[in-house]
């Protein structure tokens, strides 16, 4: 677990307080520093590269006091001692396009640097995270690896598909079908597996893990059949099974395998597949202090799911406590960024600072699993509502990188890419997804209908918002009203503005402000906001 500390006054940075020196810190600042000011990944101006030199050094020697917005036009700025820094925001536009500059060079070349230096929001003094330790909670170090393993996540054993061809050369099948699933699940970093080389005989004897997923390959004149099975140790039921057949003369049996692992993987694993759905019911009745962070986990994907305030209230609750009580879990850091995000993007009331909350969680995500692609599109969705659009381009990028193999988890990239504009690109990974999945996100079909709108097909544009139906969030009604008012469907309009007004009082004054964070093309905006007023929403300013 990473710690992150701020510098006030001597507390400098520490890995372990009892083995590392005082010049050892400052040392391992300074080779920071200096890996940073070299590379070309971090675009700073020279104002902006002196900036970050003094503060840090202000910091190293103690004097952290210091760092206010006259000291720095004075010091670094070399503006006079008459400058009032009420009246004259330069340090602090200068420091916020500093910070810009250090998030993007973390984002492109820093990943893997041993500490990364940031300058919180509302302040000049830098704090340094340790990007290298990963400490164990002290009150498990005394408990057998497995018990802690099996209790946290759900634990999968794979074991190869047995063979009944009658001939042993079509082992290989099997065994690849099995390897091709690990490697597929592998991508759902909540779940841990166990990929055993044994053949499963009788699988209700087998009771050393949660789940079994099991199966068999069969052979006739004509195809090839693979049967695969899940059973639940727990109760020895048998929870799924599905059959996938391939032509004898077909040559594809690589291609065949993979494509058998995807759709097991889809079916099984997916945020509302048969195990999410199996173990969500059965915490229920839990009180969420004691959820494990995997159940805190399906707590997010059930108000993903619903957008009540009820399902967002307890999705925050439960993974607030497990990120307490398991703080090494990265996705539990990034489903918080990500309810952050959409405190901000959705305008709930009676949270605080939503947006920096959103980006210091998912970036805490990122810092424990930075080989998840689902932390970076949740990074690259904030920054997108920041209209911080070149970083969401460089994280949507780098989610696609970790993820090139498979298409799973690609709806969400496709979602941001067709809100910063890359229409084709972004609609073609979410259709994919829809078509690959039974478990696809249904909001995507918003930035569907934002390209069907951006094309003017609004007859498409209607069709896409009629399968996004989530009443519980101002967005549905807000485009339904506003595509048949584009449509002059007038009549049928008014009664979504209503929806839309009760669900959001204020709407009206804000309208164009709501619109804007997630609509990033003025003519688009424009469009919106004309469809609503052809159905008697009225906007003021």
């Amino acid at each position: 677990m990473n710690k992150v500390r701020q510098y006030k006054e001597n507390n400098l940075y520490q890995k372990n307080p009892k083995k590392i020196s005082h010049i050892q810190k400052e040392d391992k600042i300074t080779e920071q520093l200096e890996r940073i000011m070299n590379s070309p990944e971090f675009h700073a101006t020279a104002s902006q590269r002196k900036l970050l030199d003094f503060i840090i050094s202000k910091t190293s020697n103690g004097r952290s006091n210091e760092l206010k917005g006259y000291t720095i036009a004075v010091e670094v700025f070399h503006r006079g001692n008459d400058f009032d820094p009420n009246s004259n925001p330069i340090v602090s536009i200068q420091a916020g396009k500093l910070r810009r500059a250090l998030e993007r060079y973390y984002l492109v070349a820093g990943q893997n640097d041993p500490l990364r230096i940031d300058i919180p929001k509302g302040s000049y003094i830098p704090i340094f995270i340790d990007q290298t330790s990963h400490e164990v909670d002290s009150t498990e170090t005394d408990k057998p690896w497995d018990e802690i393993f099996k209790r946290r996540s759900p634990v999968i054993e794979i074991a190869p598909f047995n063979n009944l061809t009658g001939d042993s050369t079509n082992d290989i099948i099997g065994m690849g079908v099995a390897s091709e699933l690990a490697i597929e699940i592998s991508q759902y970093q909540e779940i841990k597996i166990v990929h055993t080389p044994d053949k499963v005989e009788n699988p209700d004897q087998k009771g050393n893990y949660r789940f079994v997923l099991y199966g068999n390959v069969y052979k006739n004149n004509t195809e090839i059949k693979v049967s695969s099975q899940l059973m639940d140790t727990k109760t020895g039921e048998h929870l799924w099974g599905e059959k996938y057949r391939m032509d004898i003369g077909d040559k594809r049996l690589l291609e065949f395998q993979e494509e058998v692992a995807q759709k097991v993987s889809l079916k099984l694993f997916d945020s509302y597949g048969v195990i999410s759905t199996r173990l969500f019911n059965e915490s229920k009745l839990k009180p969420l202090s004691d959820l494990t962070a995997y159940e805190a986990i399906l707590k997010f994907y059930e108000f993903e799911k619903t957008w009540t305030k009820e399902s967002f209230l307890i999705a925050m609750e439960a993974l607030n406590h497990a990120k307490i009580n398991e703080p090494n879990c990265g996705q539990v850091w990034t489903l918080l960024g990500n309810l952050y995000a959409n405190i901000y993007g959705m305008d709930f009331s009676g949270f605080k600072d939503p947006i920096e909350k959103a980006l210091q969680h998912a970036e805490k995500g990122i810092s424990i699993t930075p080989s998840d692609p689902r932390a970076w599109s949740t990074l690259a969705y904030i920054y997108l509502l920041s209209d911080e659009l070149s970083l969401a381009r460089e994280a949507i990028n780098r989610a696609l990188k970790l993820n090139a193999r498979s298409p799973l988890n690609r709806e969400i990239p496709g979602y941001v890419m067709t809100l910063l504009g890359e229409w084709e690109k972004g609609t073609t990974l979410i259709k994919k997804c829809m078509e690959l999945s039974p478990h696809y996100r249904t909001s995507v079909h918003y930035a569907l209908w934002l390209n069907r709108i951006c094309q003017k097909n609004y007859e498409e544009a209607y069709m896409e918002i009629i399968n996004f139906p989530s009443p519980n969030i101002f967005w549905y009604p807000l485009a339904r009203a506003s595509t048949l008012g584009l449509l002059g469907e007038h009549k049928k309009g008014e009664a979504f503005v209503n929806r839309l007004i009760e669900l959001k009082p204020d709407f009206s004054s804000k309208a164009a402000i709501l619109i804007r964070r997630y609509v990033k093309f003025e003519e688009l905006v424009d469009r919106i906001l004309k469809g609503l007023s052809q159905v008697g929403m009225d906007i003021l300013g």
